[in-house]
């Protein structure tokens, strides 16, 4: 999982990082939705990937991380926080790991994207 992880000289606000992003994002929460030991949470995983869904399909025509409404991603955010912190301390939580990671990867990238506008 580590060397998916974009270091800081790589999180640069592209199109490439952006989609990057959004597939490693929604790759574990799909899987998580059809495993066993996530299951007590497959309905919560599942609302949080259509919102996911949404977001990448606007960046998709927009190219603006921007337009993710603050209040919306930061309860997405807290959410995935809530339930993935009853997994990441078993040996299955790997991708509880990797969807908190990536989340906090996209939210960075969103706070570039809104940077770069307010210093235009």
């Amino acid at each position: 999982m580590k060397e998916n992880i974009l270091n800081e000289d790589e999180m640069l606000l592209n199109s490439y990082n952006v989609h990057r992003t959004f597939n490693n994002l929604i790759g574990p929460i799909s899987t998580a939705i059809l495993l066993d030991h996530y299951k007590e949470s497959h309905k919560e995983y599942k609302e949080i990937l259509s919102v996911i869904l949404k977001w990448a399909a606007d960046y998709e025509i927009y190219q603006d991380l921007s337009r993710i409404d603050h209040i919306e991603l930061l309860d997405i955010y807290n959410k995935l926080f809530d339930f993935n912190a009853d997994y990441i301390v078993t040996e299955d939580g790997s991708l509880a790991e990797e969807i908190d990671i990536w989340m906090g990867i996209l939210m960075s990238l969103r706070k570039k994207q809104i940077e770069q506008k307010e210093e235009k």
